[in-house]
């Protein structure tokens, strides 16, 4: 068996690889013992030869030693050896234990008696201790690469113990050989169990790896399922919600149905009632002719009417809310405003009391009063009076109740909307406003102060009165007659008529608690026909708002009529 000349680095080594190798070193091991003993039977002649052993049994001796030598030593030596035995191994076998530097030593003495026999090789039959001693030499020197061909005599070798010699020196070449093949399979195999190391590691890492990656698999698998039963949740929602929409859609499908009968009945119905309408508004045109027809209705003067009386409150909020008048007797103020007083408060008490208590309801009271006796209560705003009443005492005696109905509305219509009647009720309103603003000046603390210039309240003021004006001959062209009942203190509050100007107590709770009229601050707004008698009521459009007291909280209630 024969290693390999050339080293072969395979990285592809297994186990089986290895056991072989293992075996091959057994086999080598064995044959090893055997060189081991042939060189003892090589030595033996000269260990014997002190007792001056014959030349011939010497040479003897140690051909029949080599003839032992296996001849796997001799010819071949087997590949991939793992022994670490070398010369000086083999020397240590020979001697027993011992070191480096003796084993060392004994290779130089050989090496020298190797010399020695080629020397004296020139006297072939001489038996000396030294001729034996150097051809011992010369059979014991392996490793070296030149064979001497005389002894030290200089008589030459026998060609056959040369060739011996050359086969022993082969032999030593072959171990050493050997031995650097050892050393580099060592040296693979140590690099091939680092690089398997380097592998397992790599294998444990990608190990990890793919339980990290199993893991997150898992992990994955489980989202999906659960993404799976949420989707499935979800299409049980839709179509539990795709189901109720179809009921509803059924639902409302029935209930269309449903209307669009009821519709074309309504639709029949509508038809019957546009021919009673048809048949109404023959007689309401029939009935026309003969009874003056309503232009405006209720709630459109109610709220005109409050809309009004709002004005004049945001008036005297604005200019005299900050304002606490200290008046010492009435000849202090302007006698508008004592006229005013005295007339309100016929018993000849409380017009200060009140005045200094509640300014700002007592000034809304007197706008509001004076804007009733020369706006609202006159026709035509007091305007062409003289003639207006001559002419209806020349008309009235001989015509009824709805001819002078019509002839006022009439009348009252077309002079309205004369050119030169716009400009009286300009003027009218004007001298008014002036008037208001200049009776309540003598309330205010420094009436020539910048801060209470006449010109922005007076503005404001004639506004409120234009806008009293244009509601004045708006009633006086109805088929109806409204008035402004104006309740004195102590009147008894009752419900239908009055409301508390506070907004302290409703009016049920005006009347239940037996309250009277303290002041009132703006008049009341009653319509009655004029075709009915004096005893029949009116229809109230606005409620009186007044000042409420209890029962002993001042005067005696009493019932104004």
């Amino acid at each position: 068996m024969k290693l390999p000349l050339k080293n072969r680095k395979d990285k592809n080594i297994t186990d089986g690889n290895i056991t072989s190798i293992r075996n091959e070193k057994a086999n080598l091991a064995q044959n090893l013992r055997q060189v081991h003993f042939s060189w003892d039977m090589l030595r033996r002649p000269f260990r014997r030869n002190k007792h001056n052993v014959p030349a011939a049994t010497m040479n003897g001796n140690i051909h029949h030693a080599q003839q032992e030598i296996p001849g796997s030593l001799a010819g071949t030596v087997p590949g991939k050896l793992h022994s670490n035995l070398s010369i000086s191994a083999i020397a240590q076998r020979q001697h027993g234990s011992v070191d480096q530097h003796r084993t060392s030593t004994i290779q130089g003495g050989l090496e020298d008696s190797a010399r020695q026999i080629v020397d004296q090789k020139q006297t072939p039959h001489s038996t000396s201790r030294e001729q034996v001693a150097g051809r011992r030499s010369s059979i014991e020197v392996i490793g070296t690469k030149r064979i001497s061909t005389h002894n030290t005599d200089g008589s030459r070798v026998s060609t056959k113990r040369i060739k011996k010699d050359e086969d022993g020196l082969r032999v030593s070449a072959e171990l050493v050989q050997a031995e650097n093949r050892e050393r580099q399979l060592q040296k693979e195999v140590d690099e091939l169990k680092a690089e398997l190391k380097i592998h397992e590691n790599i294998a444990k890492s990608e190990k990890a790896k793919a339980a990290q990656y199993m893991q997150r698999y898992e992990i994955l698998q489980q989202e999906v399922q659960n993404n799976r039963r949420e989707l499935l949740g979800l299409k049980e929602a839709a179509e539990k919600q795709e189901q109720m929409y179809r009921e509803a859609i059924r639902g409302f499908d029935t209930q269309a149905k449903k209307l669009q009968q009821e519709n074309l009945q309504l639709m029949s119905d509508l038809r019957l009632k546009e021919e009673l309408l048809t048949e109404y508004r023959g007689d309401i045109a029939r009935l026309s002719n003969e009874h003056p027809d309503s232009k405006r209705d209720d709630h459109y003067f109610e709220q005109n009417f409050s809309q009004l009386f709002g004005s004049i409150q945001s008036w005297v909020l604005q200019y005299y809310l900050t304002i606490t008048p200290k008046v010492e007797d009435l000849t202090s103020l302007h006698p508008r405003v004592q006229e005013f007083l005295t007339t309100t408060f016929t018993d000849g008490q409380g017009e200060l009391t009140v005045l200094q208590t509640e300014p700002l309801y007592t000034i809304q009271a007197y706008i509001a009063s004076q804007i009733a006796v020369h706006v609202l209560r006159p026709a035509l705003l007091g305007l062409m009076e003289d003639s207006y009443d001559k002419l209806y005492s020349v008309i009235a005696p001989g015509a009824g109740v709805e001819e002078l109905t019509k002839w006022r509305i009439s009348t009252i219509n077309k002079i309205s909307r004369t050119e030169e009647f716009s400009k009286a009720v300009s003027t009218k309103v004007e001298e008014v406003a002036n008037e208001l603003v200049a009776s309540l000046a003598t309330l205010l603390p420094d009436a020539t102060s910048p801060r209470y210039k006449p010109g922005p309240r007076t503005r404001k003021l004639k506004a409120i009165v234009e806008q009293a004006a244009k509601l004045a001959l708006e009633v006086q062209q109805e088929p109806s007659s409204i008035s402004y009942p104006h309740f004195k203190p102590g009147t008894a509050c009752v419900a239908s008529s009055v409301s508390d100007a506070e907004g302290l107590r409703n009016e049920e709770e005006l009347q239940a608690m037996g309250t009277f009229v303290r002041l009132t601050v703006y008049p009341a707004v009653v319509r009655k026909p004029y075709n009915c008698n004096h005893e029949q009521e009116g229809v109230v459009l606005v409620k009186a708002k007044v000042l409420a007291v209890e029962p002993g909280a001042g005067s005696e209630p009493f019932v104004s009529h």
